[in-house]
């Protein structure tokens, strides 16, 4: 039961972290219009990628998981805006961007999965 709560704990330390980022890098909270049930899904989702990706289990948000859980959560969320809502989109994938030119110019080490991800994500939308 307690790693259950954990769980879910995880899950919403993501989904805020994702709304923080995203609204500083696109000037809104795009998590926040969404039900309840979408944020815990794209955070599930993002916090499983990480893990495939860094090849070990995620049990708390920290500078080893960071940037990978913001860059898929961007990638989820722009996913889930999809073309019903494109004006989002384009600026959820514009601030993806942003992030993420910033992250590299730090030197931050991103997993190469989710890298290309991001990559293969921009491309396919005329955004890299």
């Amino acid at each position: 039961m307690f790693g259950f709560v954990k769980e879910l704990i995880l899950i919403g330390l993501v989904s805020s972290a994702v709304g923080k980022i995203v609204e500083k890098y696109c000037g809104h909270n795009y998590i926040r219009e969404l039900s309840v049930k979408q944020r815990n899904t794209i955070a599930e989702e993002t916090i499983k990628i990480v893990e495939q990706a860094q090849s070990r289990k995620i049990k708390e948000v920290d500078d080893s998981n960071f940037d990978d859980l913001m860059i898929f959560g961007f990638l989820m969320l722009a996913n889930e805006l999809g073309s019903n809502q494109a004006f989002k989109h384009q600026l959820v994938l514009l601030g993806l961007m942003s992030f993420l030119q910033e992250s590299l110019q730090k030197g931050v080490v991103v997993s190469h999965p989710i890298l290309s991800a991001a990559r293969t994500y921009l491309e396919s939308h005329q955004m890299g």
